[in-house]
């Protein structure tokens, strides 16, 4: 609990999200139920287990779902939305949350316009590239070299 307050964002798959949920809190939702789940109910279990802060669910190919606090959305129009999965030609999942993990962070550091739904976008783009080559590491996506400031 102390971790989860102090966290900034957090990004939980379905099965973690009603792990945590199960664990912090008195609601419980099947794994195989969030993407399906309506968009307010989503978002209010996502602030029940993180009250303060932005939660990303990654839903595989069904996207990803962003709840933020209803006074923080961090650029945002709307304090919850769906981001669709960007298409890809899928040969291997494995690596892909860590893929979406990695990029939304680095995409979060570098900054730039147009709100946290683009890092969001940037880093489901990114994940899908990591999954049209077969393995983890050797299927990440090499971005450009960004030129020294």
């Amino acid at each position: 609990r102390e971790l989860l307050a102090v966290a900034d964002v957090l990004t939980p798959n379905e099965t973690e999200i009603a792990a945590l949920l199960a664990l912090h809190s008195s609601e419980r939702i099947d794994p195989a139920a969030v993407a399906g789940t309506d968009d307010e109910q989503l978002h209010h279990l996502c602030r029940t287990l993180l009250p303060r802060s932005t939660v990303v669910v990654t839903l595989g190919a069904a996207g990803a779902f962003v709840s933020h606090r209803e006074d923080k959305c961090r650029g945002d129009e709307h304090a919850f939305y769906r981001v669709p999965a960007e298409d890809a030609q899928v040969v291997d999942t494995t690596g892909a949350g860590d893929a979406f993990n990695g990029a939304l962070a680095a995409s979060v550091a570098r900054g730039g316009e147009g709100g946290f739904i683009a890092h969001v976008r940037f880093a489901s783009l990114y994940a899908a590239r990591s999954t049209e080559q077969p393995g983890a590491a050797e299927a990440m996506p090499r971005l450009p070299r960004q030129p020294e400031v």
